[in-house]
């Protein structure tokens, strides 16, 4: 482990992933950490790690970025103490809420959430994300019908802004200061190389999960959604089929 991305999602993460994937470190973004480790988060949300546990997790990752390390970010450096950690920031708390909850209605009105009640795939995801938002921000996301009424802005706004507030704060008090970099992706790639130590790349600088885009990159690629769907045919098939056999016995029954 050589680099800990300590930045909240919706601070251009995904944009940093990419740069860093492009400065040839293998990094472990969000979908990483469900597909390779989800057991073992889950293991640390319900009866919590030790440092050995993210050593063993991480040992062969150069970076980590996203939920739900970036959360955890202090006990993954404790296990990897020679490692430097990227604080990633927008411009103010409240451009980065706005961000995080247009992604967050998002996936809660996507195909996906819908697929919860035919997928258990689907529903092992939502899982981890309800786990991953509570350990972040001590609440769970909206549900689908407060996302398409506008329900809980306010309380939510409140809540989350004092999250973002307080890990930035702790974060820059924690960390020495030869081993952070308090970084904006708009800065491009001079600071973020001159803190690492590598060549700056020629080609612009990555710009990625632009408004949420990161749902429907899901829906388009991710083996997962193909399982969701699989299963979701397989569950529609097997209701079909009973709806049937039922309508069979009852008509049976009646002529």
């Amino acid at each position: 482990m050589k680099i800990i991305v300590a930045g909240l999602p919706k601070t251009g993460t995904t944009s940093l992933s990419t740069a860093l994937n492009q400065l040839g470190f293998k990094v472990y973004d969000f979908f990483e950490h469900y597909h390779v480790h989800r057991d073992q988060w889950m293991k640390v949300f319900n009866e919590g790690a030790s440092n050995e546990d993210f050593r063993s997790m991480y040992e062969d990752v150069d970076a980590v970025a996203d939920v739900p390390p970036c959360y955890y970010w202090e006990e993954i450096y404790k296990a990897f103490p020679d490692s430097k950690v990227i604080l990633t920031l927008r411009d103010d708390e409240e451009s980065w809420f706005r961000s995080y909850l247009r992604q967050s209605d998002k996936w809660e009105t996507s195909i996906v959430s819908f697929l919860r009640l035919t997928s258990q795939a689907a529903r092992d995801f939502r899982s981890f994300t309800d786990c991953t938002d509570f350990a972040v921000f001590a609440q769970y996301k909206q549900r689908w019908l407060d996302c398409i009424l506008r329900r809980s802005k306010i309380l939510n706004s409140l809540n989350y802004k004092i999250s973002y507030r307080s890990h930035n704060s702790h974060v820059i008090a924690s960390v020495p200061s030869d081993k952070l970099l308090v970084f904006k992706v708009k800065q491009g790639w001079k600071p973020l190389c001159d803190f690492l130590g590598v060549e700056i790349p020629t080609n612009a600088f990555p710009h990625k999960n632009v408004g949420g885009s990161e749902v429907q990159d899901f829906i388009d690629h991710d083996p997962l959604f193909k399982t969701i769907k699989t299963q979701t045919m397989i569950t529609v098939s097997l209701l079909v089929i009973s709806f049937a056999f039922v309508m069979y016995f009852v008509f049976d029954l009646i002529s």
